[in-house]
């Protein structure tokens, strides 16, 4: 394994968030983490990171509209894949051009924070062709992920292989990506009960880790918790709210998890197995520090900003933006772009970049393209695409994130933190 716990064995290819130590942050430049640190003590505003021109690219239109677009993901060939909310699977060509119907549509209830979400292609794809999707059935009420092969454009044998309770309609979660070491990795929300997300019997508030080549999916091999009594093998991790979204850095491997809070304190967490990520019940806004031995977040934004889609990019396409995680706002439309230190643990600064509207997903295409969605969810959306542009010239400086306050961690005894 590597230090962040997921296993080198195979090379491959929204609402708010609570807790703990490092309350609100603003863009930090160049400003440790203190040891194991916990709650804030404030910056000087001369401490806060100097704004960035954005890079010479334009932003054009790709595909669309879709009834209400959630998730993004490129196929080997350059073909995307978009999930609609109320169950449908579109395929759109290497030009944006998408056939009138789904190529899959599955019965999904799209009440509240239920639909079909999140879509992840097998790394072995150009072997096996499979596709993995997450939806909520209407009855019984149930969230599944379903696999189904494409074959010439076609989705075929489609099987539910893996069922999680939803008893709620809020706190789905429901995006699924594969990671590093080819598992497929799962995010659940506690479904509106906060004392779900720290009970190791429940997959709720959890990131799960699966199997993907098995059937129906189980838990991975080297999961922390597999096989101990009482607990589910399926969990890679604990403590989340509603971990909309993930992703993994390419360069250290990290998991790095989005979790969006109550009425405060959106996070983006460095995720590691069998660490717990601090939400409870009786969580305080004015009192972030979690309980002990909880984990601290990387970043975290003050106001309710709903962190979706975030991706780490890479490659050259786009110069400016190689290694840095980029992430949309639900609730404000906003593409943020985090600079992380050169250990790839901590963030030095956050900044809004470009006057786009991004609402849910970002995908990095085989051009490197960035692609995301503008609108989407509850409503109709588009995809949209960012490319470089030389002759372009740059715009306005791109805004700090939008957060009132910045800090540094001090050590606080007896909680975690970075």
């Amino acid at each position: 394994m590597d230090e962040m716990g997921v296993p080198r064995t195979v090379a491959a290819g929204p609402r708010r968030a609570r807790r703990r130590a490092a309350t609100a942050v603003t863009v930090l430049a160049g400003l440790a983490w203190l040891g194991a640190g916990a709650l804030g003590a404030q910056v000087p505003a001369s401490l806060i990171g100097r704004e960035l021109l954005p890079p010479r690219v334009r932003v054009e239109p790709f595909a669309g509209p879709f009834s209400g677009p959630v998730a993004l993901a490129f196929l080997p060939d350059g073909r995307l894949l978009v999930t609609e909310k109320n169950g449908g699977v579109r395929l759109v060509s290497v030009d944006g051009q998408s056939a009138p119907d789904p190529i899959l549509n599955l019965p999904t209830d799209q009440t509240a924070e239920r639909g079909l979400l999140g879509v992840a292609v097998d790394p072995g794809f150009a072997a096996n062709q499979r596709v993995f999707v997450y939806h909520t059935l209407p009855r019984p009420s149930v969230n599944r992920i379903v696999r189904f092969r494409l074959v010439d454009g076609r989705a075929v044998a489609a099987t539910a292989v893996y069922t999680l309770p939803a008893p709620g309609t809020i706190h789905n979660a429901g995006n699924l990506h594969f990671g590093p070491d080819g598992q497929l990795y799962v995010g659940v929300g506690e479904g509106g009960t906060p004392a779900r997300a720290a009970d190791l019997a429940d997959p709720r508030g959890k990131l799960l880790r699966l199997d993907p080549a098995a059937t129906p999916l189980r838990a991975s091999a080297g999961n922390p918790f597999a096989g101990l009594p009482g607990m589910d093998g399926a969990i890679w991790a604990s403590g989340f709210r509603n971990p909309f979204d993930f992703t993994f850095d390419p360069i250290s491997r990290a998991l790095l998890a989005t979790d969006n809070g109550p009425d405060c304190n959106d996070e983006l967490n460095r995720v590691r197995p069998a660490r717990d990520y601090g939400w409870r019940a009786a969580y305080d806004c004015r009192r972030p520090a979690g309980p002990a031995g909880t984990e601290a977040p990387l970043w975290v934004w003050s106001q309710t900003v709903g962190i979706t889609g975030p991706l780490v990019y890479a490659g050259r396409t786009i110069p400016d933006w190689d290694g840095s995680l980029l992430a949309c706002s639900w609730n404000h439309g906003q593409l943020f772009r985090a600079t992380l230190s050169a250990d790839r643990a901590r963030v030095a600064a956050v900044n809004r970049v470009l006057d786009v509207t991004c609402n849910i997903d970002i995908a990095q295409g085989p051009d490197g393209g960035v692609y995301f969605i503008e609108g989407g969810g509850y409503a109709p959306g588009w995809v949209r695409r960012i490319v470089p542009d030389p002759d372009a010239t740059p715009g306005p400086r791109p805004t700090l994130a939008p957060l009132e306050r910045a800090f540094v961690p001090r050590v606080v005894k007896g909680v975690r933190g970075r």
